[in-house]
């Protein structure tokens, strides 16, 4: 059952409006990037979905592209002159890669990115020691390239310095004329497949990528705003620092310490919002998004350290030259983002290779030692199979953390006993440092680097919730929130009042990244007939699409903005519930009004309506 929080609110929600409008056009969306971001994954996810008629085998993707890898792996291995015990070590690098391990089984595109990324640098080799009368392998790296970048953007910036090592090696081998026909048969593959993808974005956007910052489309940038020597170094430095974080709370105040020290040499603020989104902290979690890979980064920075200063093989060297280019091209392309480990991925897949083959030949003759380092690599990823937040096997963290005493910087009201009343449990918390959450009032915040002593919580009475694990979960839907047990009650209320209006054709008013996916599954199950479910707040432009404009009428609306009732006309409601963060607006009759999400005015209390019956 996919549950990762990444694919709930977009990934999977692109696939049901694909598969609701029978196209993978545009349509109409609060949460544009569902429009304009690579498709190649969601695309496979698709074709898994309509085959099996369900979400069985939505997460087998990831899985599949792991299982892949392992093999690509090995065979850049063997390229850069493995034995097989080095081939060997490469699997098992791939293997307990933490990150990898917890991608696997989701619904996002970094492991598929990955493979694409191995498969791309495994057949450049091999061209280049084949010769370009192996065609088969120029269209198949060809093919790789483009649909690696299909997957995601950031396989062009970390694959650059692989491809230009290829290219000027092939043109120095086997001449000019060999390495234009290269290079056109690429562009060629790479326009087939990008070109209709590009062309819409285009037209839409105005640009083939994405929308421009004054765009209504637009969300967020994800791009540094600023490159310098100084904020390259930032970048680069909070992007290695990262994967360093250890389950010591005292270990990581002290690496941040280090890196706010850093920074002020730097003379640049180290979460400056030019290369930063969000405040750069340094925290240990086994997550799908945030989990780091400490062992496979200092394996890795040690065989860099040994080509360095031992004699190795030309490859050997150039491909961790290359490996460090797609570092730092990451590091330029990129703000440092608080889940960056994930898109890291490929990179740490390509220094599986380089890792395993440096070490193994430094231990030719100590085979024992490359034994002992896979038992060890094995062992450390035991906890990532079995304590994966999401799909829990063994619910151990909230045992270790008592043990441990680790003091969380959330806690939630539900933790400490029923007896204490709301005001004095937040006195209380207050008098150690947190404070009530913003956005939800059920949880408490404390500023990083103040924890107060986990003692100090024990006095209170708390108790870390108990985990949710694969055996305690009585309904397959019910793995939807694992990770957010508080939405749980509020879909399970809105399903409810859906089925007792019998609302098969639903209008949202969503704004942000929520979990949308879910609506589809929870409904459809409890009502037993097919719903339709479409966006009626959106960016005005949307609205001017050629296609996927909204032609069934909505008998029910459900918002998570505090002002939907504004947007209404006057007796247009027939009854108002509020669950949660949401309300659910059953409509006096159908309605196929839809409103720009994205108006000019400063007030968004009076949101203009964009059209009605005639669209």
């Amino acid at each position: 059952m996919p549950n990762n929080q990444d694919g709930l609110s977009y990934h999977l929600v692109r696939i049901q409006h694909w598969i609701q409008n029978k196209n993978v056009s545009y349509y109409p969306t609060n949460f544009t990037v569902q429009n304009y971001y690579n498709v190649l994954s969601e695309y496979t996810i698709l074709h898994s979905q309509l085959l099996s008629g369900s979400d069985y085998f939505m997460n087998s993707i990831q899985c599949l592209a792991m299982l892949s890898s392992l093999l690509a792996a090995s065979l850049i291995a063997q390229e850069l002159g493995a034995t097989t015990r080095g081939q060997w070590l490469t699997a098992v690098l791939v293997l307990t890669l933490p990150m990898g391990i917890l991608q696997s089984t989701t619904t996002q595109n970094d492991y598929l990115t990955g493979y694409f990324t191995l498969s791309a640098i495994y057949l450049g080799i091999r061209l280049i020691r084949r010769g370009p009368h192996q065609k088969a392998y120029i269209g198949y790296l060809a093919l790789a390239i483009a649909l690696g970048g299909f997957t995601k953007y950031s396989f062009f910036l970390i694959a650059f310095p692989f491809v230009a090592w290829f290219g000027i090696e092939y043109i120095y081998r086997y001449g000019w004329w060999a390495g234009v026909n290269l290079a056109v048969v690429c562009l060629l593959v790479l326009l087939a497949i990008y070109g209709p993808f590009w062309y819409r974005n285009y037209q839409v956007l105005g640009s083939i990528l994405s929308p421009s910052s004054d765009s209504p489309l637009f969300l967020d940038s994800y791009s540094n705003e600023r490159l310098t020597g100084q904020s390259l170094l930032s970048s680069l430095s909070k992007n290695l620092v990262m994967h360093l974080a250890l389950p010591s709370q005292n270990y990581n105040d002290a690496l941040l310490s280090g890196m706010y020290s850093f920074h002020r040499y730097l003379g640049i603020n180290i979460s400056d919002p030019a290369t930063t989104m969000g405040d750069y902290k340094l925290t240990f979690t086994i997550n799908e998004d945030t989990s780091t890979n400490c062992l496979h980064l200092l394996l890795a920075i040690v065989s860099g350290i040994i080509v360095c200063v031992r004699p190795t093989d030309r490859v050997i060297r150039t491909y961790g030259l290359c490996l460090v280019g797609g570092l730092l091209m990451y590091s330029a392309g990129f703000k440092w983002q608080y889940f960056h480990s994930r898109t890291q991925l490929p990179l740490f897949l390509l220094a599986a290779p380089f890792t395993a083959q440096v070490v193994a030949s430094q231990l030719t003759n100590h085979s024992r030692w490359i034994s002992f380092l896979s038992v060890v690599l094995l062992v450390t990823a035991l906890p990532y199979i079995y304590s994966n937040n999401g799909k829990n096997i063994i619910p151990v963290r909230s045992l270790v953390k008592q043990i441990v005493g680790y003091s969380p910087a959330s806690v939630s009201s539900a933790s400490f006993p029923s007896y204490l009343s709301r005001e004095r449990l937040t006195q209380k918390l207050a008098e150690i440092g947190y404070k009530p959450n913003p956005v939800d009032p059920d949880w408490y915040d404390c500023k990083l680097n103040e924890h107060p002593a986990y003692a100090l919580l024990e006095e209170i009475g708390y108790l870390p919730p108990s985990e949710p694990s694969i055996w305690t979960v009585k309904k397959r839907q019910d793995f939807f929130f694992v990770l957010t047990e508080s939405k749980k009650s509020e879909w399970d209320q809105i399903v409810a009042i859906l089925k007792k209006g019998n609302h098969t054709s639903i209008g949202i008013m969503i704004e942000g990244p929520d979990l949308v996916y879910p609506l589809w599954t929870l409904t459809k199950n409890a009502l037993n007939q097919p719903v339709t479910i479409n966006y009626v707040y959106f960016p005005a432009v949307l609205n001017q699409l050629d296609y996927n404009r909204l032609t069934d009428s909505y008998s029910c609306i459900i918002s998570n903005l505090g002002y939907t009732q504004n947007l209404l006309s006057t007796g247009s409601v027939k009854k108002k519930h509020q669950v949660g963060t949401y309300q659910v607006i059953e409509l006096t009759e159908p309605s196929r009004l839809v409103y720009d999400s994205r108006p000019k005015m400063k007030s968004l209390k009076k949101v203009p309506v964009l059209a009605q019956n005639n669209l």
